[in-house]
């Protein structure tokens, strides 16, 4: 069931392609720099622990991106949740992802999403955190690239159709917090 997308009625978010939409400056300008302090404070160890792959640690390509985890805490999560409640939760609560110059990811085909090909989650997310150039996602079957900027939050839909890649970090460091929306599971509680 898919329920009504309060978030497409918000005014701050504009459509930049079918089912592709963009929240600029989502966060509060003093929690984008804590949250750029903390991941630009990390060790290059804090980002191989906790269960974390390298690029090209694991058969699947979605995890083929560095992740930092016990970064994330209310006060980054509660925005981002509170903005997408009641009808839609987060699904993975999931990590950062960090690319560096000269890194990109490999293609996601939403797949990881799907059970018996119907889907667990209905929209994807990523906030943008960092100074960086070049890293646009690339939406291959949509013909579709988006430069993300720093505060950006990107939320697409999750279809076959929407299968993306990172293009090339040129400069700097790219961090993504990326998540899935479901329906709120109290939706289908009798």
């Amino acid at each position: 069931m898919i329920l009504p997308i309060r978030f497409k009625e918000d005014p701050k978010v504009i459509e930049i392609h079918d089912d592709i939409f963009l929240y600029k400056n989502f966060l509060d300008l003093d929690l984008l720099e804590i949250y750029k302090t903390k991941l630009n404070g990390f060790i290059e160890e804090d980002w191989h622990q906790h269960g974390n792959f390298e690029i090209g640690d694991h058969e699947e390509s979605f995890w083929g991106d560095k992740c930092s985890l016990d970064v994330i805490d209310n006060t980054l999560h509660d925005p981002i949740f509170n903005f997408f409640a009641p009808n839609y939760w987060m699904y993975q609560h999931a990590n950062f992802v960090r690319l560096k110059a000269g890194q990109s990811s490999s293609r996601d085909d939403n797949m990881s999403l799907y059970v018996n090909e119907n889907p667990i989650a209905y929209y994807k997310i990523a906030l943008y955190i960092g100074d960086f150039e070049g890293g646009e996602i690339n939406f291959p079957e949509l013909n579709f690239k988006f430069k993300p900027e720093e505060n950006d939050l990107l939320i697409f839909k999750v279809d076959k159709q929407y299968s993306h890649e990172t293009l090339e970090v040129t400069s700097g460091t790219r961090y993504a917090y990326m998540d899935c929306l479901i329906p709120h599971p109290g939706y289908f509680m009798p």
